[in-house]
């Protein structure tokens, strides 16, 4: 399991960010049907978590649309390490806002590093990316909050939006999936 969360070696995490956009805007493996799921999957995540009074909903449909990938298994991976990463960049923004001591300039130093630490921590491990993209968001983005509200109130926020966005992610690659398969024994 460890090993299936891990994420790849440093020599094989590199992307071409160039090829990639010219894949994107030449159309290459673009499918409406999936394009259809993740629209409404994050509406349905946006929508869900305002209804459940979660203050910062966003996070749910973000979620969605972060990990949500056509192939069940990468979407899946994703998922669960988009949750431990949340898991573990919650606590450690909470961690370094206590350490900062309330300094605002000390915790945008903070944020700053742990904003430069998510593309070496998405090379080494993805998980440990998002927990850097997390602790950049939550001290960045959301320092007004965390200065009136502190940081209880927004971590479980946070974890609500994470754990829907994440479950409408899974079911709308299945949902994506099965659409797919079916179209293709009709076709």
């Amino acid at each position: 399991m460890v090993g299936w969360l891990g994420g790849l070696p440093a020599a094989q995490a590199n992307m071409d960010w160039r090829a990639g956009l010219r894949r994107a805007l030449a159309g290459a493996d673009a499918e409406p049907r999936f394009a259809i799921v993740v629209a409404l999957m994050a509406a349905l995540a946006l929508f869900a978590a305002t209804h459940l009074g979660v203050t910062r909903a966003y996070w749910a449909t973000l979620t969605v649309i972060l990990v949500m990938r056509r192939e069940g298994m990468v979407s899946l991976k994703l998922t669960l390490q988009y949750l431990a990463g949340t898991l573990i960049g919650i606590p450690l923004a909470t961690l370094l806002w206590h350490a900062a001591g309330g300094t605002q300039w000390l915790i945008a130093l903070l944020a700053t590093l742990a904003a430069a630490s998510s593309r070496l921590g998405m090379a080494l491990n993805p998980a440990l990316g998002f927990a850097c993209m997390t602790s950049f968001m939550v001290l960045a983005v959301d320092l007004l909050r965390i200065f009136t509200d502190g940081p209880v109130p927004l971590v479980l926020g946070r974890l609500t939006d994470v754990a829907l966005g994440g479950a409408l992610a899974v079911a709308g690659t299945l949902i994506a999936g099965a659409w797919h398969r079916r179209a293709q024994a009709k076709g």
